[in-house]
C-alpha cells in the first residue's frame, strides 16, 4: 500500500494517524462503492466507516477538551476561563452594536446613552392623563346581576360532559 506523505510544520499540531488512517479507509470505500455499481454492501461498509471515523473523532475532540480542563490550576486567568466557557456552549463574539449605531447616527456617547434610555426605561410623564384616574362606577346591567340557584342548576345540567380540563377517565 502507498504512503501517504503529510507536510507538517514545527509550529503545526500533529494530526492524529488513526483519525486520518480511518478517514482514508472511508474515501476508499467510497470509491469502491461508486465505482463498482453502488452495491448494498457497499454502501453498509461505506456507513461503517463513516461512523466510526466520526465516533472516534468527536472522542478525540472530548479527550482534547478534557486535557485542556485539566491544565486548570489556582494561576489559571478569568481571561482563559472565560474563552473556555464561551467555546464549551458555543457563543461567539458580537458586533459592537452601540457603537456601530452611534456611527451611523453621527450621536455623541452621551446623546446615544439618553436616548436609549428613554427608548428602553421610559419615565412615567410627569403630568398624567387626567382619565387614568378617574374611578368608574359599575353599570347597572343584567349581565352584571348575580345568578340565581335556578339558573345555575340549568346551566350545570345542560353543559356538555367530559369536556371540564381536568375530567379523568375512569
Amino acid at each position: 500500500m502507498a504512503a501517504r506523505l503529510l507536510d507538517v510544520g514545527e509550529g503545526d499540531p500533529v494530526p492524529d494517524k488513526n483519525l486520518t488512517n480511518l478517514w482514508e479507509a472511508r474515501a476508499l470505500l467510497h470509491k469502491v462503492y461508486v465505482t463498482n455499481g453502488k452495491r448494498f454492501k457497499d454502501l453498509v461498509q461505506l456507513r461503517n466507516k463513516t461512523t466510526q471515523a466520526r465516533r472516534y473523532a468527536k472522542r478525540l475532540a472530548r479527550s482534547r477538551c478534557f486535557d485542556h480542563c485539566a491544565t486548570f490550576d489556582e494561576r489559571t486567568g478569568t481571561r482563559k476561563l472565560w474563552y473556555t466557557h464561551r467555546s464549551l456552549i458555543g457563543k461567539t463574539k458580537t458586533p459592537n452594536t452601540a457603537r456601530n449605531i452611534r456611527l451611523v447616527t453621527d450621536q455623541m456617547s452621551e446623546q446615544f446613552q439618553e436616548t436609549a434610555a428613554n427608548a428602553f426605561f421610559s419615565q412615567p410623564a410627569i403630568r398624567p392623563y387626567p382619565s387614568l384616574y378617574e374611578l368608574q362606577t359599575p353599570g347597572n346591567s343584567k349581565c352584571d346581576a348575580p345568578f340565581t340557584m335556578q339558573e345555575l342548576t340549568l346551566a350545570l345540567d345542560s353543559m356538555n360532559e367530559c369536556s371540564a380540563p381536568a375530567y379523568t377517565y375512569s
